[in-house]
Protein backbone atom coordinates (compact mmCIF):
# COMPACT_ATOMS: atom_id res chain seq x y z
CA UNK A 1 0.00 0.00 0.00
CA UNK A 2 2.72 2.57 0.78
CA UNK A 3 4.45 1.38 -2.34
CA UNK A 4 1.34 2.27 -4.32
CA UNK A 5 0.77 5.30 -2.41
CA UNK A 6 4.37 6.63 -3.76
CA UNK A 7 3.62 5.83 -6.73
CA UNK A 8 0.75 8.06 -6.81
CA UNK A 9 2.23 10.72 -5.06
CA UNK A 10 4.94 11.44 -7.84
CA UNK A 11 2.33 11.64 -10.35
CA UNK A 12 0.21 13.78 -8.08
CA UNK A 13 3.34 16.07 -7.82
CA UNK A 14 3.29 16.08 -11.36
CA UNK A 15 -0.21 17.63 -11.60
CA UNK A 16 -0.90 20.07 -8.79
CA UNK A 17 1.55 21.92 -6.69
CA UNK A 18 -0.52 21.27 -3.23
CA UNK A 19 0.32 17.55 -3.59
CA UNK A 20 3.89 18.26 -3.47
CA UNK A 21 3.54 19.25 -0.12
CA UNK A 22 2.41 15.89 0.64
CA UNK A 23 4.73 14.30 -1.20
CA UNK A 24 7.23 15.62 1.12
CA UNK A 25 5.50 14.92 3.97
CA UNK A 26 5.19 11.49 2.63
CA UNK A 27 9.09 11.17 2.31
CA UNK A 28 9.32 12.78 6.20
CA UNK A 29 6.88 9.89 7.49
CA UNK A 30 8.35 6.72 5.75
CA UNK A 31 11.76 7.95 7.03
CA UNK A 32 11.23 9.65 10.15
CA UNK A 33 7.99 9.03 11.97
CA UNK A 34 6.00 6.19 11.58
CA UNK A 35 2.83 7.30 13.55
CA UNK A 36 2.09 9.68 10.60
CA UNK A 37 2.26 7.24 7.96
CA UNK A 38 -1.12 6.17 7.75
CA UNK A 39 -2.79 9.47 7.71
CA UNK A 40 -0.37 10.41 5.50
CA UNK A 41 -1.33 7.66 3.25
CA UNK A 42 -4.77 7.92 3.47
CA UNK A 43 -4.74 11.32 2.95
CA UNK A 44 -3.08 10.63 -0.49
CA UNK A 45 -5.26 7.87 -1.03
CA UNK A 46 -8.38 10.45 -0.61
CA UNK A 47 -6.92 13.15 -2.75
CA UNK A 48 -5.78 10.90 -5.91
CA UNK A 49 -9.70 9.51 -5.77
CA UNK A 50 -10.66 13.21 -5.68
CA UNK A 51 -8.49 13.75 -9.05
CA UNK A 52 -10.01 10.72 -10.86
CA UNK A 53 -13.34 11.68 -9.86
CA UNK A 54 -12.78 15.70 -11.26
CA UNK A 55 -11.21 13.76 -14.41
CA UNK A 56 -14.16 11.79 -14.78
CA UNK A 57 -16.53 14.17 -14.44
CA UNK A 58 -15.29 16.56 -17.17
CA UNK A 59 -13.56 14.64 -19.90
CA UNK A 60 -16.86 12.87 -20.96
CA UNK A 61 -18.06 15.75 -21.07
CA UNK A 62 -15.95 16.52 -23.72
CA UNK A 63 -17.17 13.60 -25.91
CA UNK A 64 -20.81 14.31 -25.46
CA UNK A 65 -20.50 17.97 -26.50
CA UNK A 66 -18.61 16.82 -29.41
CA UNK A 67 -21.19 14.15 -30.16
CA UNK A 68 -24.55 16.69 -29.27
CA UNK A 69 -22.64 19.19 -32.25
CA UNK A 70 -22.83 17.06 -34.60
CA UNK A 71 -18.68 16.81 -34.21
CA UNK A 72 -18.84 12.57 -33.24
CA UNK A 73 -20.73 9.80 -32.89
CA UNK A 74 -24.54 10.93 -31.79
CA UNK A 75 -25.05 8.15 -29.47
CA UNK A 76 -22.57 8.99 -27.70
CA UNK A 77 -24.24 12.19 -26.61
CA UNK A 78 -26.82 9.88 -24.79
CA UNK A 79 -28.09 11.30 -21.43
CA UNK A 80 -29.08 9.08 -18.79
CA UNK A 81 -32.61 9.75 -18.26
CA UNK A 82 -32.22 7.85 -14.40
CA UNK A 83 -29.38 10.29 -13.58
CA UNK A 84 -29.21 12.80 -16.23
CA UNK A 85 -25.31 12.73 -17.26
CA UNK A 86 -24.10 11.63 -20.66
CA UNK A 87 -24.11 7.65 -19.55
CA UNK A 88 -22.76 6.66 -23.13
CA UNK A 89 -20.23 9.13 -23.06
CA UNK A 90 -18.62 8.37 -19.29
CA UNK A 91 -18.27 4.43 -20.63
CA UNK A 92 -16.63 5.15 -23.92
CA UNK A 93 -13.93 7.92 -21.87
CA UNK A 94 -13.78 4.46 -19.04
CA UNK A 95 -13.08 1.91 -22.48
CA UNK A 96 -10.12 4.81 -23.14
CA UNK A 97 -9.07 4.79 -20.18
CA UNK A 98 -8.89 0.91 -19.80
CA UNK A 99 -6.77 0.78 -23.29
CA UNK A 100 -4.28 2.96 -22.12
CA UNK A 101 -3.63 0.75 -18.89
CA UNK A 102 -3.61 -2.20 -20.65
CA UNK A 103 -0.56 -0.72 -22.86
CA UNK A 104 1.09 1.83 -20.76
CA UNK A 105 3.25 1.59 -17.95
CA UNK A 106 2.46 4.25 -14.86
CA UNK A 107 5.41 6.00 -15.57
CA UNK A 108 4.56 6.45 -19.67
CA UNK A 109 0.89 7.16 -18.17
CA UNK A 110 1.58 10.38 -16.43
CA UNK A 111 3.81 11.32 -19.11
CA UNK A 112 1.04 11.27 -21.20
CA UNK A 113 -0.74 12.59 -19.50
CA UNK A 114 0.76 15.80 -18.43
CA UNK A 115 1.84 16.07 -21.80
CA UNK A 116 -1.43 15.60 -23.41
CA UNK A 117 -3.43 18.07 -21.38
CA UNK A 118 -0.46 20.61 -20.37
CA UNK A 119 -1.06 22.22 -23.82
CA UNK A 120 -4.20 22.92 -24.15
CA UNK A 121 -3.59 24.69 -20.67
CA UNK A 122 -1.56 26.88 -22.50
CA UNK A 123 -3.80 27.29 -25.59
CA UNK A 124 -6.52 28.33 -23.02
CA UNK A 125 -4.14 31.08 -21.54
CA UNK A 126 -2.69 31.80 -24.96
CA UNK A 127 -6.73 32.90 -25.57
CA UNK A 128 -6.48 35.68 -23.07
CA UNK A 129 -4.13 37.80 -25.33
CA UNK A 130 -6.39 37.07 -28.50
CA UNK A 131 -9.58 37.64 -26.45
CA UNK A 132 -8.08 40.80 -25.49
CA UNK A 133 -6.86 42.12 -28.49
CA UNK A 134 -10.41 41.45 -30.87
CA UNK A 135 -13.16 41.85 -27.90
CA UNK A 136 -11.38 44.86 -25.32
CA UNK A 137 -15.16 45.51 -24.51
CA UNK A 138 -16.13 42.00 -23.67
CA UNK A 139 -17.76 41.80 -20.00
CA UNK A 140 -15.24 40.39 -17.85
CA UNK A 141 -16.39 38.92 -14.56
CA UNK A 142 -13.09 37.95 -13.69
CA UNK A 143 -10.06 39.53 -14.97
CA UNK A 144 -6.44 37.52 -14.92
CA UNK A 145 -4.12 38.41 -12.27
CA UNK A 146 -0.86 40.24 -13.09
CA UNK A 147 -2.06 40.30 -17.32
CA UNK A 148 -0.21 39.98 -19.42
CA UNK A 149 2.84 39.39 -16.73
CA UNK A 150 1.85 36.09 -15.42
CA UNK A 151 -0.07 34.69 -18.44
CA UNK A 152 3.43 35.13 -20.73
CA UNK A 153 5.49 33.72 -18.07
CA UNK A 154 2.81 30.41 -18.03
CA UNK A 155 3.50 30.30 -21.78
CA UNK A 156 6.86 30.45 -21.81
CA UNK A 157 7.33 27.96 -18.92
CA UNK A 158 5.34 26.09 -20.93
CA UNK A 159 6.47 26.01 -24.17
CA UNK A 160 9.97 25.35 -21.93
CA UNK A 161 8.26 22.09 -20.47
CA UNK A 162 7.28 20.84 -24.18
CA UNK A 163 11.02 21.35 -25.57
CA UNK A 164 12.39 19.60 -22.71
CA UNK A 165 10.17 16.81 -22.79
CA UNK A 166 11.16 16.22 -27.08
CA UNK A 167 14.98 16.94 -25.75
CA UNK A 168 14.39 14.27 -23.10
CA UNK A 169 12.42 11.69 -24.24
CA UNK A 170 11.72 12.92 -28.30
CA UNK A 171 10.38 9.01 -28.90
CA UNK A 172 7.15 9.11 -26.50
CA UNK A 173 6.72 12.89 -26.47
CA UNK A 174 6.48 12.36 -30.28
CA UNK A 175 4.03 9.44 -30.14
CA UNK A 176 1.89 11.41 -27.73
CA UNK A 177 1.66 15.03 -29.71
CA UNK A 178 1.32 12.73 -32.62
CA UNK A 179 -2.09 11.36 -31.44
CA UNK A 180 -3.09 15.22 -30.32
CA UNK A 181 -2.11 16.13 -33.68
CA UNK A 182 -4.28 13.11 -35.83
CA UNK A 183 -7.50 14.75 -34.65
CA UNK A 184 -6.63 17.34 -37.00
CA UNK A 185 -7.23 15.03 -40.20
CA UNK A 186 -9.66 13.15 -38.41
CA UNK A 187 -12.11 16.37 -37.68
CA UNK A 188 -11.85 17.23 -41.59
CA UNK A 189 -12.60 14.14 -42.45
CA UNK A 190 -15.66 13.37 -39.99
CA UNK A 191 -17.02 17.21 -41.00
CA UNK A 192 -16.40 16.25 -44.63
CA UNK A 193 -17.76 13.12 -44.39
CA UNK A 194 -20.89 14.94 -42.29
CA UNK A 195 -21.40 17.60 -45.13
CA UNK A 196 -21.73 14.75 -47.43
CA UNK A 197 -24.73 13.02 -46.33
CA UNK A 198 -26.32 16.53 -45.88
CA UNK A 199 -26.63 15.33 -42.12
CA UNK A 200 -24.62 18.05 -40.38
CA UNK A 201 -27.36 20.00 -38.06
CA UNK A 202 -26.34 24.03 -38.10
CA UNK A 203 -28.53 24.20 -34.48
CA UNK A 204 -27.94 21.49 -31.90
CA UNK A 205 -29.12 21.59 -28.90
CA UNK A 206 -26.22 23.15 -26.93
CA UNK A 207 -25.39 25.53 -29.82
CA UNK A 208 -28.68 26.93 -28.91
CA UNK A 209 -28.04 26.85 -25.33
CA UNK A 210 -24.63 29.06 -26.39
CA UNK A 211 -26.82 31.02 -28.49
CA UNK A 212 -29.10 32.15 -25.96
CA UNK A 213 -26.33 32.58 -22.99
CA UNK A 214 -24.88 34.75 -25.31
CA UNK A 215 -27.75 37.31 -26.20
CA UNK A 216 -28.61 37.59 -22.20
Amino acid sequence: MIERSVRLAKFAVEFTPVNCVWFSALNMSTRNSNWLLPYTVTRFDTDMSRLLIGSMMTGPRIFFAMADRGLFFRCIARVSPRYQSPSVAIWFATALGVVYVLFNDFQQLADKFILGIWPFYALAVGAVFVLRRRSPDLLRPYRTWGYPVVPALFLLASIAMVVNALWTDPINTGITFAIILAGIPAYLAWAGWRRSRGSLEAGSALEKNFAADERR
